[in-house]
């Protein structure tokens, strides 16, 4: 069942945090108190009562053709309290218990963000790859164990040291990116260097995408 959640749905929350994600990416119990408390949204679902996986996004003013107003790091794109005069969703968080995981589970925990987003007034989504590909993940094997890419870490290295863009077929070389692209059908944005600092499989790169809506 997916249903928004709340600060009283908090250890819930926490527990979910703690077995999705790596170590250096979980929210704390007082950074999710402090997002929810600033606006955000946080949608959950659940199997039999219990909490499986979760989706937190917030709102935002934003053009995807202005390179100035888009946030250089993971704090500042999901610290920000919700801004009044939004026209965009930035997802920043989909995080399922690794006995539950599968794509359909996850497309609609997105699509339940989407569906609030777009009945709240939102004309696109936003949302940041954290690229397992680029270093691998193996190092954690009870959360996930991602194998790294060479051809998707030579193509993100030689767009960081000048040279063009990744092509589509890079990108697919990570999961995280080819189940945006391929099931939620996000166009690539931006590759940012240092936009998640601590965390060792990407190397701290982050790849934006987005969609527009209409």
């Amino acid at each position: 069942m997916l249903k928004q959640i709340y600060e009283r749905d908090i250890d819930r929350i926490a527990y979910v945090e703690k077995r999705a994600f790596i170590p250096s990416m979980r929210a704390d119990t007082e950074v999710i108190l402090r997002r929810l408390r600033s606006g955000h949204i946080m949608i959950g679902d659940e199997v039999d009562g219990r909490l499986i996986g979760t989706a937190a996004f917030r709102y935002a003013k934003f053009n995807p053709h202005e390179n100035g107003s888009f946030p250089s790091t993971f704090e500042d794109f999901a610290e920000t309290s919700t801004e009044d005069d939004y026209d965009s969703v930035f997802g920043y968080s989909l995080g399922v218990l690794p006995g539950y995981r599968n794509l359909a589970r996850a497309k609609a925990l997105f699509d339940a963000g989407v569906k609030r987003a777009v009945d709240d007034g939102c004309v696109r989504g936003v949302v940041h790859g954290s690229c397992s590909s680029y270093n691998g993940s193996s190092q954690f094997p009870r959360i996930e164990t991602i194998e790294q890419s060479p051809e998707f870490r030579r193509a993100i290295d030689r767009y960081l040291n000048g040279g063009e863009f990744p092509l589509l077929r890079d990108f697919l070389y990570d999961p995280l990116l080819a189940f945006y692209s391929r099931i939620m059908k996000l166009k690539f944005l931006r590759v940012i260097l240092d936009f998640f600092p601590k965390d060792v499989r990407s190397g701290g790169i982050g790849v934006i995408l987005f969609k527009e809506f209409a």
